[in-house]
């Protein structure tokens, strides 16, 4: 069984700005017009395809789903939703470093699973990995 995967990281500028028929669409239309035509393509070709949307800059909203910067249809029509984020002050006084990370699934349609709390991973600064334990880290590509 051959799993393949697409990659996207959305930065600004990136979405399509072709114009619909009937008049000019808005950036967050053509964003929701982007993810939907994605969709089409990993049923159509059965393939897995990850989009890479970054937080919006908020002061006390904490909902990750409610933080992706654009269209909220970018989070409305995916499957699964996961962010990837700097450990809290209590992370670190409950000992993870600060250079650890989480990792949350905020958002599980194919299985319901989700994790608010987030796993803590170790990363390096030096190599730019992430590692779950020491044996990891010091491991050979």
């Amino acid at each position: 069984m051959v799993i393949s995967c697409i990659i996207l990281r959305r930065a600004k500028g990136s979405i399509p700005t072709r114009r619909r028929k009937q008049g000019r669409a808005d950036k967050y239309d053509r964003q929701s017009m982007f993810v939907k035509m994605l969709i089409r393509i990993a049923l159509r070709y059965n393939v897995l395809i990850i989009l890479v949307a970054h937080k919006r800059k908020t002061y006390g909203n904490t909902d990750v789903n409610e933080n992706v910067s654009g269209s909220l249809d970018i989070i409305n029509l995916a499957s699964i939703v996961m962010s990837y984020e700097a450990v809290t002050k209590t992370m670190i006084e409950n000992g993870a470093t600060a250079e650890d990370r989480v990792l949350k699934v905020t958002k599980n349609r194919l299985f319901g699973n989700v994790n608010n709390y987030g796993y803590i991973m170790h990363y390096s600064q030096k190599s730019k990995r992430i590692y779950t334990n020491e044996k990891e880290k010091t491991r050979q590509s």
